[in-house]
Order: C-alpha cells, then sequence, then structure tokens
C-alpha cells in the first residue's frame, strides 16, 4: 500500500489531510513512529453486565467496521460520519505478517491505514482485526498441514497442526509488540481471526463437504484419544474393538462418519469412536485460540482485550452436513477461558431483512453469563448495498433505520456491543440520515449505561452443543429444529433468554417460567437432575427426541426427560395437524405444521394422562401436554412449531405477552422493542397501567394505559420506554 490508495478529491477530505494520513503511516513502516503508552482496557461487571472499561471508565461497546484497504477516502468519509456521531471506537482489519524465514516482518500494508484513522478521529480506539492463517508459501512446504477433504483435495490448513500453531504463536506475538509498541494508545484489544471468512469454522463447511483428513488432524485425534482414555484397554472398551491401540487410531472413513445406527442418531455404545471424532473437531478448533489469546495477554500485560468469532450454535446447524463438523460446538470451554473476553458473530443470515427478526447465531446470554461481552456484527445490507444482495436487503432509508432500530434493541436489553459494518468497503454506511439515527441510539445507550440491567425474560430457550455430536452428517434434523426455529421463537410476544445445557449444570439458568428445550437429545446424569432442579413447578417444552440419548439409546429416556410416555413408532413424515380436543392450546394454530420429512426414529405419544396436541397423518398422536406436580409438561415431537402454538402454551404457563401475534419483541419490562413483520393494527397489552414514550425522543405515547393499538408498516419498529 502507498500513495497510491489516494482516491480523487470529490470526498469530504482535503487531498492534504489523505496524504498527510498516508505519509504517517509511511513514517511508522520505517520505525521513527515514537513509541505509544498502552491503553488499559478490561471488562468488568457495570451493575449486572459485563462493560469496556478503558483506564477505570466504562464506554458504550458500538463501533464502525470498514474496509480502508479497498477505498480510503470512502472509508474516511464515514470515519468521518461515525466521529461526528460520536462513535470513536472502530472495528479495523490490518494484515499480519508471516515473514520467510531470515526476513523481517513487514508492516507497511496496515500501519498507514491506523494513521489515517487517527488523523481524521483524534479519539479513535481500534479492535484490531487480523488473519493468523498461514501464507500459501509456508503451505507449500507443510503438506501434510493442509485440510485434506473426503475427494482428495486441500484448502487452507488443519487446525490441528502443530507445525501452524507453534509458528503462528510468534508470528501473533510479533504483531502484538509491534502495534503496542508504535500504536498501543489506541489499541483497544485485538480481533484473532482463521478458517471460513476468518470465523473459526472449518473450511468446506458450507459446501457440503466432510474434512479433516489429513495427517495434522490424524495426528491430532490420536494424541486427544490417547489423553482422553489413557489406557488401551479403556479405548478398546470404550469403540468396542479388541484390536485397536493409540497407534491405529485415525479419523473415521467419510463411509463411517455419514453411517448412523439409529436413522437420526449415532448409538453412544456402538459408534463412540465417529462421536469422540467430532468431539475432537471442537476441541481442535477451540484450543489454538485459548492459546492465541494467552499469547495476546502475556503480550499486554494482560492489558488489552481479546475477541473472537465463536460459538455459531444456531447458524452451524443450517449446515447441509451438519453442525458436528463446524468446529463450534466448544463454547462452554471457550467461555471458562480466562483470556477471552469477548465473542462475537454476524447477525444470522435468514430472517434478517424488514420485516424479519435478526436473529442472534449464538447462545448469546450463555456469553453473558459468563461474564463475556458478545458483540454482533451489523453488516445491514443498507439501501446504498447493490440491489442484488440476497441477504435481507432495505430497499430505502427508513428500512434500513428500523433494521438497524431492530438490531440495536437486542442488544440493549443485554448490554451487549455491536459494531456498524461497510462489509465490502463500498459505502454502505456513507449516507448522514444513517449515522443521524445511529448517533440517537449511541446517546441513548451512553445516557443510561449505568442503568442496572434487568434483564429476566419469563422464557429461556435451551440448546445443547454435545447432542449434535450423536447425529447424522445430513441436513434433514438440524435446520427445520435449531437453524428455522429461531424466526419462531423471537415471535412469542415476549423476550427469550437463549443459553447452553451446559448452563443448567453451572446454575447459570436464571429462573423463569417455560424452558423449551430444543435439540437436547443427550443428557447425562448431571444433566437429567439439573434440567429436573431448573423445571420443577415450571412449563418444559421439549421437541422431537428430547433425551434420547445417555449412555445408551432408550426410548424410555425421553418419557424420564420429558414426563411424557411416548412409544415408538414406523418412521413418516414429520406433518401433523392440531387435535381441536386440545382447546386454547391450539387455538389459532391453522391447518399442518412440522416438517415434511421423514422422522426416523418416530415417536408416537401413549401417554394416558396427556392432552394430544396434534397428529401424524396416521392418527396416531404427535405432540402432548401434561399437567403434572412437576409443572406443565409439553412433548413436541415434530421439527418446527408455528410460534402460535408456543404463545398459547406461553399464555397457559402465565407468561405475559405484549402482542399475540407474530410481530418481533424485545423487553426487560422498562424497554420496549416492536417490529412489526406485517402491515396493519397492532395490539399491544402491558402488564399494567403504564406511561409509554418514545425511547429516542422521549415523546409521551400514551398514559396509564394497560393495552395500545398501533398502525405499522411491515417492518416498521418502534422503541419505548415503560413506567
Amino acid at each position: 500500500m502507498g500513495l497510491c490508495y489516494i482516491p480523487a478529491m470529490h470526498h469530504r477530505y482535503g487531498v492534504g489531510v489523505i496524504i498527510a494520513s498516508a505519509l504517517l503511516g509511511l513514517l511508522g513502516a520505517l520505525g521513527s513512529a515514537p513509541t505509544s503508552p498502552a491503553l488499559f482496557v478490561e471488562i468488568r461487571d457495570l451493575d449486572g453486565s459485563p462493560a469496556i472499561y478503558v483506564h477505570g471508565r466504562p464506554v458504550a461497546p458500538l463501533m464502525f467496521f470498514g474496509q480502508p484497504s479497498i477505498d480510503l477516502a470512502r472509508y474516511l468519509d464515514q470515519v468521518q460520519l461515525a466521529r461526528n456521531a460520536n462513535i470513536h471506537l472502530y472495528s479495523l482489519q490490518v494484515p499480519m505478517p508471516w515473514p520467510r524465514p531470515g526476513e523481517s516482518p513487514d508492516y507497511s500494508d496496515g500501519d498507514p491505514f491506523l494513521d489515517a484513522l487517527r488523523t481524521v478521529d483524534p479519539l479513535a480506539l481500534v479492535f484490531l482485526r487480523f488473519d493468523v492463517g498461514p501464507p500459501y508459501w509456508w503451505l507449500g512446504q507443510h503438506p501434510d498441514d493442509r485440510m485434506l477433504f473426503e475427494d482428495g483435495t486441500t484448502e487452507g490448513w488443519s487446525p490441528a497442526s502443530t507445525a501452524w500453531e507453534e509458528e503462528m504463536l510468534v508470528r501473533v506475538r510479533e504483531f502484538v509488540r509491534h502495534y503496542e509498541s508504535d500504536y498501543g494508545d489506541i489499541i483497544l484489544g485485538y480481533h484473532p481471526c482463521g478458517q471460513t471468512t476468518g470465523e473459526w469454522f472449518y473450511f468446506g463447511s458450507w459446501e457440503g463437504r466432510l474434512s479433516d483428513f489429513s495427517p495434522a488432524m490424524n495426528r491430532g485425534f490420536r494424541n486427544w484419544v490417547e489423553e482422553k482414555y489413557g489406557s488401551v484397554s479403556s479405548l478398546q472398551n470404550a469403540w468396542r474393538e479388541s484390536s485397536i491401540t493409540f497407534d491405529s487410531v485415525s479419523v473415521p472413513a467419510a463411509e463411517e462418519q455419514r453411517r448412523t445406527e439409529i436413522g437420526f442418531f449415532r448409538d453412544p455404545r456402538q459408534e463412540r469412536k465417529v462421536i469422540d471424532y467430532f468431539e475432537y473437531k471442537q476441541a481442535a478448533m477451540e484450543r489454538p485460540l485459548e492459546r492465541i489469546a494467552r499469547a495476546v495477554k502475556e503480550e499486554t500485560s494482560s492489558r488489552k482485550l481479546v475477541g473472537f468469532f465463536y460459538g455459531y450454535l444456531f447458524e452451524m446447524h443450517g449446515l447441509p452436513m451438519g453442525p458436528q463438523g463446524s468446529g463450534h460446538l466448544a463454547l462452554s470451554r471457550l467461555l471458562v477461558c480466562p483470556d477471552v473476553d469477548i465473542v462475537c458473530a454476524p447477525i444470522s443470515y435468514s430472517d434478517r431483512g424488514p420485516g424479519g427478526a435478526g436473529c442472534f447465531m449464538s447462545a448469546v446470554d450463555s456469553v453473558e453469563s459468563a461474564g463475556k461481552l458478545w458483540f454482533n456484527e451489523d453488516d445491514t445490507r443498507t439501501y446504498l448495498s447493490s440491489e442484488d444482495d440476497p441477504f435481507g436487503r432495505a430497499a430505502t432509508p427508513q428500512q434500513t433505520i428500523w433494521i438497524h432500530q431492530r438490531n440495536f434493541s437486542g442488544i440493549w436489553p443485554r448490554r451487549m456491543g455491536c459494531w456498524y459494518m461497510d462489509l465490502p468497503g463500498t459505502g454502505w454506511l456513507d449516507a448522514d440520515d444513517l449515522w443521524e439515527n445511529i448517533e440517537r441510539l449511541a446517546s441513548f445507550y451512553r445516557l443510561r449505561l449505568a442503568e442496572r440491567t434487568v434483564w429476566s425474560p419469563e422464557v429461556v430457550v435451551v440448546v445443547d452443543e454435545k447432542s449434535p455430536l450423536c447425529t447424522g452428517c445430513a441436513s434433514v434434523l438440524h435446520p427445520p429444529l435449531v437453524y428455522d426455529m429461531r424466526a419462531a421463537l423471537c415471535r412469542l410476544g415476549t423476550s427469550v433468554r437463549m443459553h447452553l445445557l451446559s448452563d443448567a449444570v453451572e446454575g447459570l439458568i436464571p429462573s423463569a417460567r417455560v424452558y423449551i428445550f430444543l435439540n437436547c437429545f443427550h443428557l447425562d446424569a448431571r444433566e437429567r437432575a439439573a434440567v429436573r432442579f431448573l423445571t420443577r413447578g415450571k412449563t418444559a417444552v421439549w421437541f422431537y427426541g428430547g433425551g434420547f440419548l445417555g449412555d445408551d439409546a432408550k426410548d424410555a429416556n425421553i418419557t424420564l426427560a420429558t414426563g411424557i410416555a411416548v412409544t415408538r413408532g414406523t418412521p413418516q413424515r414429520g406433518k401433523v395437524t392440531p387435535d381441536p380436543s386440545a382447546g386454547i392450546l391450539v387455538d389459532g394454530v391453522g391447518e399442518e405444521f412440522g416438517s415434511g420429512k421423514m422422522l426416523d426414529p418416530l415417536w408416537t405419544v401413549s401417554d394416558p394422562a396427556a392432552q394430544v396436541l396434534a397428529r401424524f397423518n396416521d392418527g396416531t398422536a404427535a405432540a402432548a401436554a401434561k399437567w403434572t406436580p412437576a409443572g406443565l409438561r409439553v412433548y413436541l415431537g415434530t421439527l418446527s412449531v408455528p410460534a402460535r402454538l408456543l404463545r398459547n402454551i406461553l399464555k397457559a404457563s402465565g407468561v405475559h405477552l405484549y402482542v399475540d401475534s407474530d410481530e418481533v419483541v424485545t423487553t426487560d419490562g422498562r424497554f420496549l422493542a416492536v417490529t412489526a413483520t406485517s402491515a396493519g393494527l397492532k395490539a399491544l397489552s402491558f402488564p399494567g397501567p403504564i406511561v409509554l414514550t418514545d425511547a429516542l425522543d422521549g415523546r409521551e405515547i400514551a398514559h396509564g394505559v394497560e393495552s395500545l393499538a398501533l398502525s405499522m408498516d411491515i417492518g416498521e419498529t418502534r422503541l419505548f420506554l415503560m413506567r
């Protein structure tokens, strides 16, 4: 990079500013920039939520991300807009040098961008993003460390490669030392990236290809197995292979990975080898992140933040080969790492456009409960993006503003963070009207930063990262049950928390009225006991196959988990019809619902004390509810249900619904956000008489009301305060 990156002078900056920025960067690259004092940045509890503190003072965690390497002047235009909106935190990507032996690292492709940034915004603080993957020449020298797919092709590197990991850590330390020395006064923290799009899931994951069969992965798996089992006899008993030794352990063949013994599921006794491999795949991806974080903390004397893209449990359930090959199913382990401060992801790429929900990719409340700060990457396709962009593009300025407000409503009650992103560097955010809206949102956040967090929804959604390891490599089970069900879960008329099942054992899931268990197929003894304790006197809603697996696979395990007796039936399609005898529990649900795919295994409800909610096409009971001394128990034996059915269950459980329609609602009891999923009159209901004001301009909307009718356009978002 050099002065050739300076575009024409039609932008808001005089050419002198841009040249000065580039020259400052050049001086820095030549080593003449002064050593900079380091900031002291940490995550601390701020009256109920983790928050960023800079030199002991909390800051609102809202940032701008652009692409200066693509168009420096356009980037600086948006930096000025961000600065004028009082946004001074920036997510910025620069390359991490990986020199050949004997050469020195060259930072001239990254330093000028930081120089230009702080020239335009002297208050800038940077969360520095960089990729830790090896260069092509290194891959050529290490063929055994390349990721190997089932078809014999290779791409990138295997995360199990010890050669990559050790040399990478050297480069990371060099990188951090350089930026702490020359830019330590503006570096907020470090955001190491790797693998697919830098987001730490295996190359090829979205292409339906099995990985990783490389020699590096085989060595890593072999070592992990030896550490896990300790003795050959324990390994032989677990894998039911009398001739297996640690030396002969290898990655299961592709056909072995694709095969399952029990329909969608793997038998925990008969298929332990494959289950172990998928467990190791997560560890192989997550372990280097811990080591990177430790290296950064050591090089900065723990004065800077470290964050990663990780834990996309909901999003990875949309992969064509299932989430178990993603590498993202070890979030619970990453969350106990003391060196990790931030976990982040884009907003889900499904259901994100006008009238959509803008769902999270992860069990974000587990992140917050662990004392880490979650960041959304808000890469909304604004009205300034390409008209043919497929990911929920906003066609107008007003639609863009509503989407940004909707996305903000998900982060504020939890006190999470966000960066607004010009992903391709073409000026998605290069407009005054967009930053005027962002400024209003940021001002709202800053003014209320010290308010105590009161995030305590009456509904908790529980998802598991262990259960997918025991399922087949296919897309029949996972997408409708987890990936797609988010749309309904965001339309329940009230807020929900999202937690990992492992939080139940640790006591990190708070008390609520209703617990919804999505993909919790596998429960060990501790988890079963924890779930029983958690749901005592509450409503527990279980989906297809809940609790089926443990030390073994038994139909009785489902009955034990759900409290409703089931019987194995003949596989059939998962479409079901509401049973009118269920009354208010199926009121308004309509016609058929569920997945049209074959369910194998298939279980039918055989409990005479249960109220049938829906039936399969052959008339057998597919879903049922049962009032028990321990609370209301519901089993939904298909892969998806409409939001209306869940809202009926919530109402029967005493949950207050702010709307009884498919609008997107987020509230903490004081703040209330409503996004219309269709145009028309929306009936709002409040727990008692309230004063309702506009959250952004303070106008009083209504006084002493318990209900309110609002006329809304599709995608319109309204933000309120209640008192």
